[in-house]
């Protein structure tokens, strides 16, 4: 029996994780997402006509195959829009390999939702692996990924000096520079028609992507307080699930919360 991690209609999760990061990013002309899956994340991060090119990085070959296939067998459907998009282009790679190569820098850089407790998942939950991510983004950029456990949490802000955690779904948002978070503006972008338009032509059970996200949301800057990041290459801790809950709608906090000052949204004007 296979193990699925994604689906053709997208699921919704999948395209939350794309579409956040070019709505935030007031500029996201580069997008790079390590992990290219069913397709999902990649078709989010295709929401704003500011982004120029998205680069996608698939661990399984196969994986990208079998869109090709589907793209063939359904040319009018979503994956086919998504391979025949001139901004998008997928290869065959390891990421963190294609993390270390080449110089280009990106505005956004997204991975795609992989279960922790899947064998060698912990190398992209790692502190190693995030330190690799934050040397690519262009000044602003901003980095996007599921934030499965407290732990993946705790190692998330250990690691990036300015970070976002959005609930319930736990969606994390991290930079080397300081994030101009508007939540309401977010939550807004997400509702709007053009936003919808295009997660329901990929999936049109898909009711809201707002409310996945319409929590209160968790600040750090750099005078929040961190610990030791728990997660490591030689410490995956979160693949050995056995005695961990698996909801990742529960309502749980950090190790070490921010101060009460980074709780509450830092803003600009929209852009």
């Amino acid at each position: 029996m296979g193990y699925s991690q994604g689906r053709v209609p997208f699921l919704g999760i999948h395209m939350l994780l794309g579409v956040i990061g070019p709505l935030v990013h007031p500029s996201p002309e580069r997008v790079l997402a390590i992990g290219v899956g069913s397709g999902g994340t990649p078709w989010g991060a295709a929401i704003s006509p500011a982004t120029r090119s998205i680069r996608g990085v698939e661990l399984i070959k196969p994986v990208l195959d079998t869109l090709e296939d589907i793209a063939e067998a359904r040319p009018d459907g979503v994956v086919a829009a998504l391979l025949h998009d001139p901004r998008v282009r997928f290869e065959y790679g390891d990421g963190r390999q294609a993390l270390t190569r080449g110089h280009e820098l990106y505005d956004v850089i997204e991975a795609d939702a992989v279960h922790p407790q899947t064998s060698h998942s912990g190398l992209l939950y790692s502190a190693e692996f995030l330190e690799q991510v934050k040397a690519r983004l262009a000044p602003g950029g901003i980095y996007v990924q599921f934030a499965p456990t407290p732990r993946v949490v705790d190692t998330f802000a250990a690691v990036f000096p300015h970070a976002v955690l959005l609930r319930p779904f736990p969606v994390l948002i991290g930079s080397k520079d300081p994030i101009y978070f508007d939540h309401a503006a977010l939550l807004r972008r997400l509702a709007e028609p053009e936003v919808l338009a295009h997660v329901h032509r990929a999936n049109p059970t898909v009711v809201s992507l707002a409310e996945r996200v319409s929590g209160e949301p968790y600040l750090w800057t750099t005078e929040s307080p961190r610990i030791a990041p728990p997660l490591t290459d030689l410490f995956p801790r979160d693949e050995f699930f056995i005695n961990q809950a698996t909801d990742t709608e529960r309502e749980w906090r950090p190790a070490v919360m921010p101060t009460a000052a980074a709780i509450q949204p830092t803003a600009k004007a929209e852009r």
